[in-house]
C-alpha cells in the first residue's frame, strides 16, 4: 500500500499539542469575494443558445460526427461548423446583460456565499457549512464524499489491483499565527494518507467507468466541477485572510484554506443497507415522453444558469466597459461550450442523458433525490438530518423531541402503495406519520428565531427553498406515470411521486 499512498500536510506532533482545538476559534473573513458578475437569472434565450452550441460541439468533435481524430478539436478549429449557434448565444448574451439586474440572486448559492463570508463566526459552525456547500455542487462529488467501490492499480514490479472505497477528503487548513491545523471535514480528524496523483483508479459507483484514469485527473475534473457550479466556495479553495480568537490568546492573522484529495481504503466490504424494496418493483421507466422531455431540458437548463457565469466568455463580457469584438469572443465561447460539453461528459446529470427505455434502479433513484432535496437549502439539509425542538399537537401537551423532515417516495399501482424513506431507503416504520400542518413547533434560533410557528409555515419555507434551487423536482412533485419492470413479469403501469412532510420523534420522558 505504500506504494501509492502518500502523507498529507497535517500538522506534526509538536505543533498538534500547543494548537487550540477547533472548536474554539472564533474566526472572521477578512475579505470579501468578488462580486462584480452578475448571476443569471430569467435568461431562457441564453439558456436556449448555450444549450443549442453545446449539443452542436458534442456531435461535430465526435467520431459519429465525422470529425478527424488526427486534427485537434481547437475552439478554432471547431468555430466554422458552429459560427451561427456561437453567434446567436454572443447575441443572446448581449442582449441579457444589457438589461441585466446586477442584484444578488436569492437562491442557495447567494444563501451560501452570505453565510460563508459572515464577519464573525465559530469555526465548529463553518466546517459543517463549508461541506454542505462542496456536496451539494455534484450528485458525484456527494457520493464521492461517502466513498463510492473502486479499484486502484497499484504500481511495482508485479502491478496488481487493489479493490475497495475511494473517497474525497475535503481538508481545511487553519493557520493562524504559530498555530496549524487540519482536519478533514467529513471525519472531523486529522487527514490519513491520500493517494498519489499518478496511481490509476477506476471508480464503480456514483459515475461508473470504463477505463482506469490517474488519481489526480479524477481529483481535477470533481474540483473543476466544484468550482464551477458552487463558486461561493472557490475562494476557500484559493485560500483566504482571516483573523482568529481562542482563549487565551489576543486576535491573531492567518490564512484559511480548502484542500481536496483522495483516500483510499483498501478491502473494505460496504456495509450500506439494503433497500427494503418488493421484488415487484427494482426498476422505473419514465413513460410520459412529454413529461420526460421537459424534466430533462429543466434539468439541463439548470446545470447550465449555474455554469455560464463562472465561464471566461461570459465574465468578460460582464465586466467590459465596451462590447467586445465578435471576433475575440466567439472562440472564447466555443472554447466554453467545449468545457461544459466535457463536464456534461464526465459527469451527466442524473436522469438528464439515460436512455428513456433503460429504466432507473429504485435504489439508485432514492439517493439522488436525497440529495436533490439536501441541496436546495443548507436549513433543509439539517432538517433531514433531525433538530431537536419543542412541539404542541392539539389536544395534547408540550413535547420535547426530534422533528424530521420526512421525504417519501410514493409508488402507486391499482393494487398496491408503497412509500420508501428517501432519508433511510426503507419502507417508513408504522409509527412515522406525517404531522398535521397546526401543528406548533418552535425550532433552534440558529434556524430563523425561537420563536413557535406552525408546521404549515415551515413545509412552505421548505418547498420554496426546493422550487427556487431545483426547480425539476416539481416534476416528481406533481407525479409521472412510470412501469415497473421485473424479469418475472410483464411491465406494470404505475404512478411515482415525491412526497414533503415532516414527522417527529417524541422524547420518552415527554411522550
Amino acid at each position: 500500500m505504500t506504494d501509492f499512498l502518500v502523507p498529507t500536510d497535517s500538522v506534526l506532533p509538536s505543533e498538534a499539542e500547543a494548537t487550540p482545538d477547533l472548536s474554539s476559534w472564533v474566526l472572521r473573513i477578512t475579505a470579501s469575494p468578488d462580486q462584480r458578475v452578475p448571476r443569471l437569472r430569467q435568461a431562457t434565450q441564453v439558456l436556449a443558445a448555450m444549450q443549442q452550441l453545446v449539443e452542436i460541439v458534442q456531435g461535430v468533435r465526435s467520431p459519429d460526427g465525422g470529425w478527424d481524430p488526427d486534427r485537434p478539436a481547437t475552439p478554432e478549429n471547431l468555430l466554422p461548423y458552429v459560427f451561427e449557434e456561437a453567434s446567436d448565444l454572443l447575441d443572446a448574451l448581449e442582449s441579457t446583460l444589457d438589461s441585466f439586474s446586477r442584484r444578488p440572486s436569492e437562491g442557495a448559492e447567494s444563501w451560501l456565499s452570505q453565510d460563508l463570508w459572515q464577519n464573525y463566526c465559530l469555526a465548529e459552525d463553518f466546517a459543517p457549512q463549508l461541506l454542505w456547500g462542496i456536496a451539494r455542487s455534484a450528485y458525484g462529488v456527494m457520493r464521492l464524499l461517502e466513498g463510492v467501490r473502486a479499484i486502484v492499480q497499484e504500481d511495482g514490479r508485479s502491478p496488481r489491483e487493489s479493490h475497495g472505497i475511494v473517497r474525497m477528503t475535503a481538508l481545511l487548513q487553519i493557520r493562524i499565527a504559530d498555530h496549524s491545523q487540519t482536519i478533514d471535514l467529513v471525519t472531523h480528524h486529522p487527514p490519513e494518507m491520500t493517494l498519489d496523483t499518478t496511481v490509476p483508479i477506476q471508480l464503480l459507483e456514483g459515475y461508473p467507468m470504463t477505463e482506469p484514469r490517474p488519481a489526480g485527473e479524477l481529483l481535477q475534473g470533481f474540483v473543476q466541477q466544484i468550482r464551477m457550479t458552487t463558486p461561493a466556495v472557490l475562494s476557500f479553495l484559493n485560500g483566504v485572510a482571516v483573523t482568529g480568537l481562542t482563549p487565551q490568546h489576543r486576535w491573531q492573522t492567518g490564512t484559511l484554506q480548502l484542500k481536496m484529495g483522495l483516500e483510499f481504503i483498501p478491502d473494505y466490504e460496504v456495509t450500506r443497507a439494503a433497500v427494503a424494496l418488493p421484488q415487484s418493483v427494482p426498476i422505473l421507466k419514465f413513460t410520459d415522453t412529454v413529461w420526460l422531455e421537459a424534466y430533462r431540458t429543466t434539468v439541463l437548463q439548470q446545470y447550465l444558469a449555474t455554469l455560464i457565469p463562472q465561464l471566461s466568455a461570459y465574465q468578460n463580457m460582464a465586466q467590459a466597459d465596451l462590447p467586445p469584438l465578435a471576433d475575440d469572443i466567439l472562440p472564447l465561447l466555443v472554447q466554453n461550450a467545449c468545457e461544459v460539453a466535457n463536464l456534461l461528459e464526465s459527469a451527466p446529470p442524473f436522469l438528464a442523458q439515460r436512455p428513456a427505455e433503460a429504466g432507473v434502479p429504485l435504489a439508485d433513484l432514492l439517493p439522488w433525490l436525497l440529495w436533490c432535496v439536501s441541496r436546495s437549502a443548507y436549513e433543509v439539509m439539517y432538517l433531514i438530518g433531525g433538530l431537536r425542538c419543542r412541539l404542541l399537537q392539539p389536544g395534547q401537551a408540550w413535547q420535547s423531541g426530534l422533528l424530521r423532515l420526512l421525504l417519501t417516495l410514493k409508488v402507486s399501482t391499482p393494487e398496491h402503495d408503497w412509500y420508501f424513506d428517501l432519508a433511510t431507503g426503507h419502507m417508513p416504520e408504522p409509527d412515522v406519520f406525517p404531522l398535521e400542518p397546526d401543528v406548533v413547533v418552535q425550532l433552534p434560533s440558529r434556524l430563523g428565531g425561537s420563536q413557535p410557528c406552525l408546521i404549515e409555515q415551515w413545509q412552505s419555507r421548505v418547498m420554496a427553498a426546493i422550487e427556487s434551487a431545483t426547480p425539476e423536482l416539481r416534476f416528481l412533485l406533481e407525479g409521472t406515470a412510470v412501469d415497473i419492470l421485473t424479469r418475472e413479469a410483464e411491465a406494470v403501469p404505475a404512478l411515482v411521486q415525491l412526497l414533503v412532510d415532516f414527522d417527529f420523534l417524541a422524547d420518552l420522558q415527554s411522550s
